[in-house]
């Protein structure tokens, strides 16, 4: 995966363009192509070593935690999504974030993006939990 994030704590001149390697999508997993991602005060939070008391990140990190986009693999036990659907999510804040082109995430973190809006408007209005 390849995105926006960082190699050590600071400032905004600390955000970089990374690549680290896909993670294997396992049988409760969605493989998710990213088209758009929010932008939130927890990222600058993360990037200036706000939250490594609660949160110990390993670097390097790709930032964000909101994001549409469209399914590209369905681990073996997902019922309810299949390739090609659009969804949008928000990862747990402990793991890589979506300032990337894909993600793998847990299938029970996504939901069926809503009809009508763009991928953008879907990232920007991710619940914090879906019900």
């Amino acid at each position: 995966m390849r995105g926006i994030g960082m190699k050590q704590y600071g400032g905004i001149e600390q955000l970089t363009e990374i690549e680290l390697p896909t993670k294997s999508i396992g049988p409760d997993d969605l493989l998710i192509s990213i088209k758009a991602s929010g932008v939130n005060p927890v990222d600058w939070k993360v990037r200036e070593g706000l939250l490594q008391a609660d949160f110990p990140f390993e670097l390097p990190l790709i930032l964000g935690w909101d994001a549409a986009g469209t399914v590209t693999a369905v681990g073996t036990n997902v019922q309810d999504f299949q390739i090609g659907d659009d969804v949008f999510f928000r990862p747990e804040l402990d793991r890589e974030g979506t300032y990337a082109d894909e993600i793998v995430v847990p299938a029970n973190i996504v939901a069926p993006m809503p009809h009508g809006l763009s991928y953008a408007e879907a990232a920007g209005s991710v619940p914090w939990r879906f019900s």
